[in-house]
């Protein structure tokens, strides 16, 4: 039912879509915002661990050049770096007890400690766009990096979905130093120079689960406070549509009804009375009033008071009604007369109405707690006739009413 009412009130209708409509939206954004705080403080902290070990990468080649290379236990799962003899550096020597050791320059440290790291899942790449060892050949984020880096960009990073499971892949560049022209000065890089740069990638699987969890837990939570809070305003807008609609119907009410005797108006009297009588003039059908005057009620009033007064008029619209036929209009026309407005009926019909009405109101008794009366009716009655107006058949009922009440009261007059 409320929903049907819920269309008569387009104001409050279009106020509800706006606020649910701004709630979608309000909780959009904020879960959205929450959701992007969240994403970007975890990257944010994978960052920072990817910079740590880039940092601690660079140290350790710095430390490791600083000594001009270091030397390890030469064994069958230890071989000699050829690129190092490219570079016409003696990488291996031999001890006096025998024992053989080989030179492990910044690069290929690197490269072993990135294999170390391989059971964490972290690894390294050292990698430039002047390639001396093609294993170090970049890749696509790796090529755009570096370029980037000779236009004066100190980082890059992504995340690469393109595996089985995602990696964050930071770069930084590498710096050529005094220490690195030992190997370095026959590729014409000065001090400062950008040589290369060390890729550091760190999976985020679980990151990125723990990421989509979280996601579909705020979009489950924002649904449910959405629906929740929209289901508040609809119970509310219910309860507000449903008074509303109480005050529309108490205000029609009113606007049709007599407060006091809870007939019609005097003012809906008149609109039916002109929609039945241009009905019964275009299709010739009949059409009756009857006027009717409560005996006496002035001594009513003085004698018993106004409240009383009020009884016996509210009582006696309650025995007319009650003595109607169903598609007779009764109503309140002024203090104490009423008019029927008797559609498709002759004066004969209508004085049979009027003799009821006149027979049961003689036979009541009103009273209240103090007083006790009975009264009588007076009545005029008329018909529409052929050259009739409204005004000349409210004129004639007005008249016959009046002759009742000049002959002697109690009775039925017809004109």
């Amino acid at each position: 039912m409320w929903l049907r009412l819920f269309g008569y009130f387009k104001a409050v209708r279009t106020f509800i879509y706006v606020l649910t409509a701004f709630l979608c939206v309000v909780f959009l954004v904020i879960f959205s915002g929450i959701y992007k705080n969240s994403h970007d403080l975890i990257m944010n902290v994978v960052h920072e661990q990817a910079e740590s070990y880039f940092d601690l990468i660079v140290k350790t080649r710095l430390w490791n050049s600083n000594y001009g290379g270091v030397y390890v236990l030469k064994n069958h799962d230890v071989e000699s770096n050829p690129y190092l003899q490219q570079l016409g550096i003696k990488s291996d020597m031999r001890c006096e007890d025998g024992i053989s050791l080989t030179m492990r320059n910044p690069a290929i440290m690197t490269k072993e400690i990135s294999k170390l790291m391989e059971k964490s899942g972290v690894t390294f790449h050292i990698t430039s766009l002047k390639l001396f060892n093609p294993e170090n050949k970049p890749d696509d984020f790796e090529t755009s990096a570096l370029k980037r880096f000779e236009k004066g960009e100190k980082e890059a990073w992504q995340v690469d979905r393109s595996g089985n499971k995602p990696v964050y892949r930071y770069m930084a560049p590498l710096y050529v130093e005094q220490s690195c022209l030992a190997c370095h000065h026959n590729q014409g890089y000065k001090i400062g120079d950008i040589r290369g740069g060390i890729n550091v990638n760190i999976p985020v699987g679980h990151i990125d689960e723990q990421l989509t969890r979280s996601k579909y837990i705020l979009i489950a939570t924002g649904i449910a406070t959405l629906i929740l809070i929209i289901a508040v305003i609809y119970f509310m807008s219910k309860t507000l549509i449903l008074r509303l609609e109480e005050a529309r119907q108490t205000m029609r009410k009113q606007a049709l009804v007599d407060e006091l005797t809870q007939v019609y108006n005097r003012r809906f009297l008149m609109k039916k009375l002109k929609s039945e009588f241009d009905r019964s003039t275009r299709y010739g059908t009949g059409l009756s009033l009857v006027m009717i005057d409560i005996d006496f009620f002035k001594n009513i009033n003085d004698t018993y008071g106004h409240l009383f007064g009020d009884l016996v008029l509210a009582r006696a619209a309650h025995m007319i009604q009650d003595n109607l036929r169903s598609y007779d209009v009764l109503a309140r026309y002024g203090g104490e007369e009423f008019m029927i407005v008797c559609p498709d009926s002759d004066v004969n019909e209508a004085k049979a109405v009027a003799d009821r009405v006149h027979e049961k109101l003689k036979q009541e008794v009103i009273s209240d707690d103090t007083h006790t009366t009975s009264i009588t009716i007076s009545a005029g009655i008329t018909e529409r006739r052929p050259d009739d107006t409204m005004d000349t058949l409210l004129s004639r009922v007005d008249t016959a009413l009046y002759q009742a009440k000049l002959t002697g009261r109690d009775k039925i007059v017809i004109l």
